[in-house]
């Protein structure tokens, strides 16, 4: 798993923007983030395969990966060519960083690993960031949450369309065949769910383009059952019923959360999904 992961991480620094001019900056993004997509794939495709199986594999593998990768959000200290030190180069890196973690939560989420769930939401991330975090504290997922907008008018007048977040279109539009759309987007919604349970900051950048997917969330709406509850308590961070039900009471209410002039959809509350009366109330 580590040499997976050291050799896509080396492979990344392939995908820095190469164009000399900053007028085609917008297209040259857009074609690196096309190409690059073949790689994610093999991400998806690794992690899947991974957590399918019965391998046992150290957690703090992945999370190192994590922690570095906004390493890449400018250039390295290596770098001695004036051409390739400017910052612009590098930014678009916080789109694919920010699109692998939720990859992450989704390929684990489709696998019901809980436990790796678990750790994903819950431990601390020294993050490696290229501008910021100088002291390098530990941070919580949410530190994990990138936005990328230098490509936002290129793209809005390349498709003739004032999307609501550009950097949400290129990553709900741009899931592989191979792969279930629903189970992506709604990785961002539980990120945002875990994060309000928490007090902690997670904006759902996709939940536009739910849909008709946003009226289920099987993760939640199966917290009827104890047996269920007792197998999620871990990735929801409440140890028992009546603490999670109280929480989602006080805090989780549809509350008109969303991108600004979106009249037609919000980001919808857990109690969408989630009876407060009958948590834990089955078998």
């Amino acid at each position: 798993m580590r040499d997976f992961l050291d050799e896509y991480y080396n492979n990344l620094h392939e995908f820095r923007l190469d164009t000399l001019d900053t007028s085609t900056m917008g297209q040259n993004a857009l074609d690196k983030l096309t190409q690059y997509a073949p790689l994610r794939n093999d991400y998806i495709q690794f992690l899947d395969k991974l957590l399918r199986s019965e391998v046992r594999f150290d957690f703090d593998t992945i999370l190192r990966f994590f922690e570095r990768l906004p390493l890449l959000f400018g250039p390295p200290k290596s770098e001695t060519d004036h051409e390739f030190r400017q910052s612009w180069r590098y930014r678009h890196f916080r789109l694919t960083t920010h699109e692998l973690f939720l990859y992450t939560v989704s390929v684990a989420l489709k696998n019901f690993r809980y436990d790796f769930l678990e750790e994903l939401f819950h431990a601390r991330y020294l993050v490696q960031e290229y501008e910021y975090n100088y002291k390098n504290e530990p941070q919580t997922f949410e530190a994990l949450s990138f936005y990328y907008e230098d490509i936002d008018d290129f793209y809005r007048e390349l498709r003739g369309k004032n999307y609501y977040n550009v950097h949400a279109e290129l990553m709900a539009t741009r899931v592989p065949d191979f792969y279930d759309r629903e189970t992506f987007l709604k990785a961002d919604l539980l990120c945002y769910y875990i994060a309000q349970l928490h007090d902690l900051r997670w904006f759902p950048l996709t939940y536009v383009y739910l849909g008709e997917y946003g009226y289920s969330f099987e993760f939640f709406n199966r917290l009827v059952s104890m047996r269920h509850f007792e197998k999620t308590k871990g990735v929801l961070g409440f140890d028992n019923v009546d603490d999670f039900k109280a929480k989602v009471i006080t805090s989780l209410k549809d509350d008109g959360t969303g991108y600004n002039g979106s009249l037609r959809s919000r980001i919808p509350g857990l109690q969408r999904f989630v009876n407060c009366e009958r948590i834990g109330t089955e078998k």
